[in-house]
């Protein structure tokens, strides 16, 4: 449960966890399940089993991935939304199955505020996410889309089911850019492609282009 995941939560008194328990929601996401998690309705994910990548809403329904959570995980942009930030449109997206709990802002609040315990780990939690935002930053900034992409595909292994669409998404990039580049690097004899389909041809070669200087 919540307290096995985040040891912190056990230190609340037994008014704060009825409190928060009463404005707790469970829930179960099969893998590549999506949904929305900040709105003017701010709810706070916390992972129990599985995997849920958290990313940015664009236009035109674009995403940029921002950071992982795996079990007992804080999601750092949903707590300062419940610590009155102004509530940013993420996406939620189970990388594996997944389940868990979302917290009612005003209640998980009144806990950060009457707890020293779980407020430090709230904020040290908080502190690791911007770390993780700053490398995605380093990343988007040093590398461009062709070595993001050819990084990609060797991380998922020789043989990958993916869309254009997919990879894009995972790019934080448009669709156009990630075909565009695909067809480059079948020309090249890197890949071979195929319907939702993606086969690495030439990893070395790949690895290669992955790691050459950018202008």
């Amino acid at each position: 449960d919540l307290c096995d995941a985040c040891p912190a939560f056990a230190r609340l008194t037994s008014r704060l966890a009825r409190s928060l328990g009463h404005d707790s929601s469970p829930f179960a996401l099969d893998a590549g399940q999506a949904w929305v998690v900040a709105g003017n309705d701010v709810r706070v994910p916390f992972v129990l089993d599985g995997r849920v990548q958290v990313a940015r809403l664009l236009a035109a329904g674009r995403h940029v991935p921002l950071y992982s959570l795996d079990r007992g995980d804080w999601c750092a942009l949903t707590v300062a939304a419940a610590l009155g930030e102004a509530p940013r449109p993420l996406l939620a997206i189970a990388e594996t199955p997944a389940s868990g709990v979302t917290l009612g802002g005003p209640a998980l609040r009144s806990c950060l505020q009457a707890s020293p315990v779980l407020a430090a780990a709230a904020f040290g939690a908080m502190a690791a996410r911007i770390m993780d935002l700053s490398g995605v930053v380093a990343r988007l900034a040093e590398t461009t889309v062709d070595q993001r992409l050819a990084a990609l595909l060797l991380e998922r292994g020789r043989h990958l089911d993916a869309t254009h669409q997919g990879l894009a998404d995972a790019l934080g990039t448009a669709r156009e850019v990630v075909s565009r580049t695909l067809e480059h690097f079948a020309a090249e004899g890197l890949v071979g492609l195929g319907r939702a389909h993606i086969e690495v041809a030439d990893p070395g070669r790949l690895a290669g282009h992955q790691a050459r200087p950018v202008d």
